[in-house]
């Protein structure tokens, strides 16, 4: 289905909005400032403040010069009459606030949600188990009519899930699929990613490859598809599988994952390239061996993975799988409401192509003298 694309302002303005209606921000609450909100949506400090003075024309904030925009205190009358206007309202639990890149899931989602003539309310769960469970069990009771949920992890809340799906409540899942729960999940190829990722570094002539991630493959069914996506292309190409070249949630310094050792661990053990688990990872290790004077790619190429708007901007322009999250956030929306209208849930997995992007991170030894 083709959709008029909404202006960037207006999913500002109703994603903001919507936190004010439902009391998520009591009166007199500071908002983001223009800044904070043009960096959290990616957007220019135009668009953010288009947005912020579309609610205040609207008489939900009032702004005071040189300290911000503020939430306005409502009259009764003026909170029943902007709530009967979000009758149609469905949620979207994400673990992230505004990560870089990744709010093309909200902004696909609105999107789609706008046209059909419904809000969208977005809840974040700061990567808080506790905090999914606690919405996922008070949404539905507020007469939310479905729920879209990016969890943090795959093996988490299963309980109230399964519930949810004997009760046919509609919710969707991204990112992620439940092994033992059958609710629709729409996700990418990930295992495609992972091995179009190891098969490319290959085809450059590496065969010493690393993979190196910041969370052990027991918590997502993404990180271990992407996974099982280079150890198959090895296989494929008869390179030996070397287990101390797979680094998953390595020993940490100060709380963080100490990069630097990572890559003079991988260097002593002859790589020549590595793949990450995500562009953050990949980023990361570019950084640290530009610390440490490692080449890149000279010495070590890198491959990312989800093609984030900032990856083409770094020291090196990186290499990396692209997902397509406005278009995970639009195809669930689409398949909620459909669900939610006519009563028929949606097939239980939906797997999204994926697609190598390529910049200056990878190294081709076969041209070396």
């Amino acid at each position: 289905m083709n959709l008029k694309k909404q202006p960037l302002y207006v999913q500002i303005y109703q994603y903001l909005k919507e936190k004010i209606i439902r009391g998520e921000w009591e009166p007199h609450m500071q908002l983001p400032t223009e800044l904070e909100l043009a960096e959290q949506f990616e957007v220019s400090r135009i668009t953010s403040k288009r947005a912020l003075m579309e609610l205040e024309n609207e008489n939900l904030i009032y702004r005071r010069q040189g300290s911000g925009s503020f939430v306005k205190e409502m009259g009764q009358n003026q909170q029943l009459e902007n709530r009967n206007q979000g009758e149609k309202i469905i949620s979207m639990i994400l673990p992230f606030d505004g990560s870089a890149g990744l709010m093309g899931y909200v902004h696909g989602a609105i999107e789609y949600t706008t046209a059909k003539g419904y809000t969208l309310q977005i809840h974040t769960t700061k990567e808080s188990p506790d905090v999914e469970r606690s919405l996922l069990i008070e949404i539905p009771q507020k007469g939310v009519q479905g729920i879209i949920i990016y969890p943090k992890e795959d093996n988490k809340n299963l309980d109230i899930l399964y519930d949810l799906y004997l009760e046919e409540y509609p919710i969707i899942a991204i990112d992620k699929y439940f092994d033992s729960v059958p609710l629709c999940s729409i996700y990418s190829d990930n295992f495609e990613g992972g091995y179009l990722g190891t098969e490319y570094l290959i085809q450059k002539g590496h065969e010493k490859i690393a993979f190196v991630s910041s969370i052990t493959i027991e918590n997502t069914s993404s990180l271990r598809n992407r996974y099982f996506g280079y150890c198959k292309a090895l296989k494929d190409y008869q390179i030996h599988l070397d287990k101390e070249m797979a680094i998953f949630k390595p020993e940490q310094n100060n709380g963080k994952m100490d990069y630097e050792k990572i890559i003079k661990t991988l260097l002593t053990q002859g790589a020549t390239a590595i793949q990450a688990e995500n562009d953050y990872v990949a980023v990361d290790l570019l950084k640290a061996c530009l610390e440490l004077g490692v080449a890149v790619p000279e010495q070590v190429s890198i491959i990312g993975f989800d093609n984030l708007e900032f990856t083409a901007y770094v020291e090196v322009p990186l290499t990396t799988i692209e997902q397509d999250f406005f278009g995970f956030g639009q195809k669930a929306a689409q398949r909620l409401i459909t669900w939610i209208e006519t009563g028929k849930s949606p097939k239980v997995k939906e797997v999204l192509p994926v697609n190598l992007i390529e910049r200056q991170s990878v190294f081709d030894l076969k041209k070396t003298p």
